[in-house]
């Protein structure tokens, strides 16, 4: 019972178009999740910059009321702003880490998603050459035309020559 009668040329470029729609959509949504993680990022910053403004203004009303103090509060006034200096210093660091692993996590995801679609392209790019190969094994044992062996071989062996460049540089 034969479903459906489709050409050796026609099913590789069946199999070639569902491969390139399936890396295309792996495609979209790698854009739109690294969208996601962008608006997420700069939100977060946002928050960050409202945070650091507050606390600029908090520091402002106490510096001040550091400066109406009695001079008994100077020595308290001292060690106010150096531990003001250590809690800016510490805040820096701790924003250049957040940043760094902010940029360690993005960077992982985009690694992680090229990974996924490459793999799909490799999987089908090695059963394309199974595949090929079992053509050639099947017209060899056959009994056929020598003019239509003579033409289909040198396709098969293109193929082939090209499914191992898409191998080679898709690993």
């Amino acid at each position: 019972m034969d479903l459906i009668d489709i050409s050796i040329q026609s099913r590789v470029v069946i199999g070639i178009s569902a491969m390139l729609v399936l890396f295309a959509s792996f495609l979209i949504v790698f854009i739109s999740n690294q969208r996601k993680k962008l608006q997420y990022h700069k939100n977060l910053q946002a928050m960050h910059e409202e945070q650091q403004n507050l606390l600029k203004e908090q520091n402002v009303l106490l510096e001040q009321r550091v400066k109406e103090r009695t001079a008994e509060l100077s020595e308290q006034k001292d060690a106010l702003q150096k531990t003001l200096q250590e809690l800016r210093a510490s805040q820096s660091q701790l924003i250049q880490k957040e940043k760094m692993a902010s940029l360690g996590e993005l960077t992982s995801g985009i690694a992680h998603e090229i990974q996924n679609p490459l793999n799909f392209v490799l999987n089908f790019s090695e059963i394309n050459t199974e595949l090929l190969l079992e053509i050639k094994q099947r017209i060899a044992s056959e009994t056929l035309p020598a003019k239509f062996t003579d033409d289909i071989n040198p396709l098969i062996d293109d193929f082939s020559a090209n499914q191992h460049k898409i191998l080679h540089h898709g690993k």
